[in-house]
């Protein structure tokens, strides 16, 4: 059951900055149901762990997705341009992390079902540093290119049976780039805790691509390590998303869809692939609306010209559409591409269906296409989202995406010249190939996805400035493939010797990885995506054993025992490393071959130093990390094959390319 209450008295604190940039604190709810929020896009810390698990990376076990407009960077060792604060220079997790850690799986802790419908126990961010202290537990959620004039986000707190309370003071606050007297800041007013989860809701107005958000915490209580249970944007700030959700009236405009409320909306039909349906305006946008379900509503205009320029906003009806993609190339002219989007709740409530576009220098020759697309997830609207282009050439193509089955690959780009024509690349299909009135010419196209990688481009029978975005749109809802819930593997288990003694290792499956050390031999790895044949590759790597490395077909609790590598011949040369504390954390690039023997074949393996892991399969054995030294100013080098015995060997900063040679598993002892 959603419970809602309100912060009236707090409903309107904010500060000015001197651009106008605001921070607004809006109210204070409480609901452990988030079904219908975060419809911009979320951050949930180690959420649905199996078992208790902490100290871990923010980017550990998270459920995570954001626009393009705002960045993350869960780096800990990029200390200028990193999210979470640093300040707590101890590392963890093998060094892979630094700082704000995150915890979970503590059964006494609230249960969160999130926008994207998955359910599980919540976690939490942690952050040492702001115990009884006040500290930037975020350090900046940095604001990119199409940041809307107005946004809203919302805190959760108070899910963590009053573990990690920021019960002194939780302050948003603004920041900007060699700019210190930028400091628009909200604090939470009539801050309490009692258990129960609350959400609190910010509105950050006219902020700036490259400006930041903040957020500072204090626990106020000594031994208390403040932290939060996740973080939710969306566009609106004006209503409580879903407060009306179970009253049996589907409320479009309130972004009440089948899958944030099914209950009211009906439920959705699964696995049905967008319906596209393509307008052309001309030079001068025009009127177009298709009625439909879940509509995602794109639009993209083209310009070329000889001064710069470039959209800076689109209206649909009363309804301002928001920024996905653009590019600009300049050879003789300059050709822009920009792509805008409106989702269900905005299109119907939109007030009219012609569109208004404000340019920065309106170009000489212009080109407006409107795609409307139906059965669209509004939840998970967009998938990948690319932009290229070249100065002087003939074909362009986005990077290499997988494009899953129900969903539709779309890209959009515009040439500088005429008098040729376009022809799409990859196995795409061209939908549109339009002359601009002088120079410059527009086209567009499409391939529905199939589950395999594709690259969205283009090519033209000239020469010439050309811009490229390419977007992939989702289908609703969530199939299969997407991860819904019912078909995400869960890994879980024990690593031990044949003595039933525990082992220290890292476990990869899918993507995600974690280490079996804390407690020593458990591991969990949750929601695992499935190969294109329906299966989970496992890989575990423990110093002293062989791999293993086990094909599985479901979900999995099992006890792994390793097989240990014995004594095994060595074909590396022995390294003295040294012991440079002063060094301790300064990152380095190394790099090398990994092959077999004294020989030059090449192997494929997982190489791992300090916390930075790889795949030499490139066909050459090479591999490149940049990677922390420890607090000795070393790093331990770590390969491993299947079919070979392990190498570990440690290296300080002045031996940084390095050939790992790996003995066979049968030549060990």
């Amino acid at each position: 059951m959603l419970r809602y209450f309100f912060s009236i008295a707090g409903a309107l604190l904010f500060a000015t900055a001197v651009c106008g940039e605001t921070i607004t604190y809006v109210r204070k709810g409480s609901t452990t149901d988030f079904l219908g929020w975060g419809q911009a896009g979320f951050y949930f810390p180690q959420f649905a762990a199996s078992g208790i698990v902490g100290p871990k990376r923010t980017d550990d076990n998270m459920q995570f997705y954001v626009p393009n407009w705002l960045e993350f960077n869960f780096d800990p060792w990029d200390f200028d341009n990193t999210t979470f604060s640093v300040d707590k220079p101890d590392c963890f997790d093998n060094c892979s992390g630094r700082g704000v850690y995150t915890r979970g799986g503590y059964t006494n802790w609230d249960s969160f079902t999130l926008p994207n419908g998955f359910s599980g126990l919540s976690g939490s961010i942690v952050d040492e540093k702001a115990e009884n202290n006040t500290n930037n537990t975020v350090n900046q959620i940095r604001m990119k290119s199409g940041v809307p004039s107005s946004f809203c986000m919302h805190l959760v707190t108070d899910n963590t049976a009053n573990a990690h309370n920021s019960a002194h003071s939780i302050i948003v606050r603004g920041g900007r780039p060699g700019q210190g007297s930028f400091d628009p800041n909200a604090p939470v007013p009539d801050l309490s805790f009692d258990g129960t989860t609350d959400v609190h809701t910010f509105r950050l107005d006219n902020f700036l691509p490259e400006d930041f958000i903040k957020i500072r915490l204090n626990s106020g209580t000594p031994g208390m390590d403040p932290g939060f249970g996740g973080l939710m944007f969306d566009y609106a700030c004006d209503y409580i998303p879903n407060e009306q959700c179970g009253n049996n009236v589907c409320d479009v405009t309130r972004g009440e869809t089948c899958e944030s409320c099914p209950g009211d909306c009906g439920a959705c039909i699964p696995g049905t692939t967008p319906i596209r349906t393509w307008h052309y305006h001309g030079p001068d946008p025009k009127s177009h609306h298709v009625e439909g379900a879940n509509r995602l509503l794109i639009f993209v205009a083209h310009g070329v010209d000889f001064e710069n320029h470039w959209v800076q906003g689109v209206k649909y009806g009363n309804k301002n559409m928001h920024f996905l993609e653009a590019r600009s190339q300049d050879r003789n002219e300059k050709s822009t591409v920009s792509v805008w989007y409106l989702k269900e709740a905005d299109i119907y409530s939109a007030g009219g269906t012609n569109f208004s576009v404000d340019w920065y220098h309106k170009p000489g020759q212009r080109s407006y296409e409107s795609i409307f697309l139906s059965n669209v997830s509004q939840t998970f609207s967009f998938g990948s989202v690319d932009e290229a282009g070249c100065n002087d050439c003939y074909a362009v193509a986005c990077p290499l995406r997988t494009t899953e089955p129900g969903h539709i690959s779309l890209y959009a780009g515009t040439h500088e010249r005429n008098g040729a024509n376009f022809w799409p690349l990859n196995g795409y299909t061209q939908d549109a190939d339009l002359w601009m009135g002088g120079n410059g010419k527009a086209t567009i196209g499409h391939k529905n996805g199939i589950g395999n990688v594709e690259s969205a481009g283009a090519q033209f029978g000239r020469e010439g400035a050309f811009s490229l975005v390419c977007f992939e749109v989702q289908d609703i809802p969530q199939t299969d493939s997407d991860g819904a819930p019912g078909n995400l593997v869960d890994l879980s288990g024990t690593i031990q010797t044949a003595d039933g003694r525990n082992i220290c290792a890292m476990v990869l499956a899918s993507g995600k990885s974690t280490f079996s050390c804390n407690p020593v031999g458990v591991f969990s790895l949750t929601d695992l995506q499935r190969e294109n044949d329906g299966t989970v590759k496992r890989h575990i790597y423990a110093n002293g054993f062989f791999p293993n490395i086990d094909v599985l077909q479901d979900s999995v609790s099992e006890t792994v025992v390793m097989t240990p590598a014995g004594t095994c011949p060595s074909y590396n040369v022995p390294y003295d490393a040294g012991v440079y504390p002063g060094s301790a954390g300064k990152r380095i690039n190394i790099s090398g071959q990994v092959l077999m023997q004294n020989s030059q074949t090449p192997i494929c393996a997982m190489v791992m130093a300090n916390g930075q892991k790889m795949f030499s399969c490139d066909g050459t054995g090479s591999y490149a990390l940049n990677i922390p030294l420890d607090n000795n100013g070393r790093f331990k080098l770590q390969v491993y094959a299947d079919g070979f015995a392990p190498t570990i060997q440690t290296f300080d900063e002045f031996q940084v390319t390095n050939d790992v040679r790996m003995a066979r598993a049968t030549e060990c002892q």
